[in-house]
């Protein structure tokens, strides 16, 4: 009985070992044969910049290439000019064309400014689940002032029957 409780305490000793050794940081060796043991640096991440968006005059002719399915109204729609005004400066468009082919080169006039916004993008704080605006919000107090099935529901969850509200 003592052989088998000191060989499972030999066994345990030898897992400890190997786990403890395991954790600790390998030096590394440098190219001239010096090594030097890694310190924990923090870095502080760089904000992304935002993306900047060319500045274009009301209708500036802006370069093109046609896309598979491209039509006349919808590259209007797109660049906020009109039909008129694309074939004005692209006379080689056949007159009664439909789709435009794919790959082929053309200048439009852009009319951009009162249809695009800022190019910052920001979600308010309600579209970040647990977010700021989540602070102190009591889940069960507003499922039970809810209608629908949520409010009523029930199952068995962490050994015990849980409502809507608590699950």
């Amino acid at each position: 009985m003592l052989s088998k409780l000191s060989s499972r305490l030999i066994l345990a000793g030898c897992i400890l070992t190997l786990c403890l050794a395991s954790c600790a940081p390998l030096p590394v060796v440098m190219d001239d044969g010096e090594s030097f043991q890694p310190t924990e640096a923090v870095q502080e991440p760089t904000p992304t910049a935002l993306a900047t968006r060319p500045v274009y005059a009301p209708g500036e002719l802006v370069d093109y290439t046609v896309q598979t399915g491209d039509t006349l109204p919808a590259l209007a729609a797109h660049f906020n000019t009109t039909e008129k005004e694309i074939r004005q400066a692209n006379p080689i468009i056949p007159k009664n064309v439909t789709t435009l082919p794919p790959g082929m080169p053309m200048s439009i006039p852009i009319y951009y400014h009162p249809l695009w916004g800022s190019s910052f993008q920001i979600l308010p704080d309600g579209r970040f689940v647990n977010g700021p605006a989540d602070e102190g919000f009591d889940t069960l107090k507003f499922v039970d002032s809810q209608p629908g099935w949520l409010k009523n529901y029930t199952d068995e969850g962490s050994g015990a029957v849980l409502n809507g509200g608590q699950i």
